[in-house]
């Protein structure tokens, strides 16, 4: 599943440091990531079994608990902005699906060390690959987002306006609806820029009242509320016509161009440096992966974790 990426990455940009956030991955494959210069972030779920049923701190019977606890630690005296969002960090990440708690678990794994951090990318893994450095499309502080086709918005994307209402409610997904979507799988920035921006996301996650448990989508519901409250410096967009990332789900694909080297490139000829989504289009997958060398990954849906 990862090779595409670590393959194409390493050629871009070997010198890059990799730390992935993984749970209940098999030996052979933690040995095959470290092996291949990788830093893992594990983490995991507890669960149990009552009388035949699965108990974890996800499940729809804890709703009051979702909804109350971070009000609670709110109330706590004696605790500074910083800490409420530490402590509600460390309660959220048991009851999110693995997309999403992965921003939780950079949140407390790295706070402290990004901000001493020159460049930064958050990436999926599963469906990227990079033609040239990434890095080299941040040169000053700030935030580099990724949108989707110009074509689809919040509000007329179902499972978006579905996303944004959980986490922000119904009056901020009207808000937003007119907005771009843009995609949470991939986000460059300087370091203490994202620092602050995974801050945001947790913030955006834990806020009282609302309840992200086990729900697939969150990540993206919070990433828009995020980018579209642009509470960070110096915030960039990248798109088919701009050039840098680009989000291939949802894009015509008669749209699609490539190089004389055989690079998709933007709509002026420019390679982008990050392809995401490149399974959505098996031709465009096979295209670029026969330059690696490797076969497209299986794609397996992760809310499966749920349903063991």
């Amino acid at each position: 599943m990862a090779r595409p990426f670590l393959d194409s990455l390493r050629r871009v940009a070997p010198h890059a440091e990799v730390i992935l956030a993984s749970s209940e991955i098999s030996a052979a494959t933690r040995d095959e990531l470290r092996a291949r210069r990788c830093t893992l972030l594990p983490y995991r779920y507890y669960r149990a079994r009552f009388f035949g049923r699965k108990i974890w701190p996800g499940n729809t019977r804890w709703a009051r608990l979702h909804t109350r606890y971070a009000a609670w630690i709110n109330a706590l005296p004696g605790l500074t902005a910083e800490a409420r969002l530490l402590w509600r960090a460390r309660t959220v990440r048991h009851f999110l699906d693995p997309n999403t708690r992965r921003f939780v678990e950079f949140y407390l794994a790295l706070r402290h060390v990004l901000p001493d951090c020159d460049r930064v990318l958050l990436s999926d893994i599963r469906d990227v690959v990079f033609q040239a450095d990434p890095f080299a499309l941040i040169t000053e502080p700030g935030i580099l987002y990724g949108l989707e086709d110009a074509s689809v918005t919040i509000g007329s994307h179902w499972a978006n306006s579905l996303w944004v209402e959980r986490v922000g409610g119904a009056t901020l997904r009207d808000a937003l609806a007119p907005e771009r979507v843009s995609c949470v799988g991939v986000v460059l920035g300087s370091g203490p820029v994202i620092a602050a921006y995974l801050a945001l996301v947790v913030d955006a996650l834990t806020s009282p009242g609302i309840n992200v448990a086990n729900f697939h989508g969150a990540d993206t519901g919070a990433h828009n509320i995020v980018v579209r409250r642009r509470a960070l410096p110096n915030v960039r967009f990248a798109d088919f016509e701009n050039g840098g990332i680009v989000n291939l789900h949802g894009l015509n694909p008669a749209s699609i161009r490539w190089t004389a080297d055989d690079l998709l490139s933007d709509a002026h000829g420019r390679p982008f440096a990050v392809v995401h989504q490149y399974d959505r289009h098996p031709e465009v997958a096979s295209r670029l992966l026969a330059r690696l060398g490797v076969a497209p990954a299986e794609h397996k849906p992760s809310d499966l974790f749920f349903h063991r």
